[in-house]
């Protein structure tokens, strides 16, 4: 678990350093859960970031990328 701009957060880093991975146990993904990532690509000054949501036996993804 990490600090980032006062939250904390849970992320894992993949691919040599390269992507972030953040996993969310809510039930469906939103605006802020993806502004929430690129900012924390922004902050880690990673370039590719994949936004997983897991509820209820599903498994929802979305790949967000700063450049």
């Amino acid at each position: 678990m990490k600090t980032l701009a006062g939250e904390r957060y849970e992320a894992a880093r993949l691919g040599e350093g390269r992507v972030l991975v953040e996993n969310k146990p809510i039930r469906a993904l939103a605006s802020r859960d993806e502004a929430q990532l690129v900012n924390s690509l922004t902050a880690t000054e990673l370039d590719t970031g994949l936004l997983l949501v897991s509820s209820a036996g599903r498994l929802e993804f979305k790949h967000k990328s700063r450049t």
